[in-house]
């Protein structure tokens, strides 16, 4: 064996020697560490998640406030008549384009055989 083979073959032992050992110790290492960063974006994911949950709520509940204020004022406009509230809800809801029911002096229905204004 020449030199120059005796120095390769010392040189791949020594670096065989701390490659093997080092998988062996930082692999588990590793996969540990990778483990406690999975977790940690979890938790911050699940943080997010429940700030969006709160944020959504509290916007529903302010637009509730805020349609129930209109209500009121809607209400407090139209004086104490149920009848001018029955006639403006009419209104509005003809608006939209919606199929209206006004119930009879029985409290039942008017069934329309000409639904939504279709002529045959």
């Amino acid at each position: 064996m020449t030199r120059e083979q005796r120095t390769t073959a010392i040189v791949a032992s020594i670096l065989f020697a701390l490659v093997v050992p080092g998988f062996l110790i930082g692999a588990p290492l590793y996969r540990v560490w990778s483990q406690e960063q999975r977790g940690r974006a979890d938790l911050a994911e699940a943080r997010y998640n429940r700030q969006v949950i709160v944020e959504e709520a509290q916007a529903r509940l302010e637009a509730a406030r805020l349609e129930a204020q209109s209500n009121r004022e809607l209400i407090a406009s139209l004086g104490d008549d149920p009848e001018r509230l029955i006639r403006f809800r009419l209104v509005d809801t003809l608006e939209r384009a919606q199929t209206v029911y006004i119930p009879t002096e029985a409290s039942l229905p008017i069934l329309e055989a000409n639904r939504l204004g279709r002529i045959e």
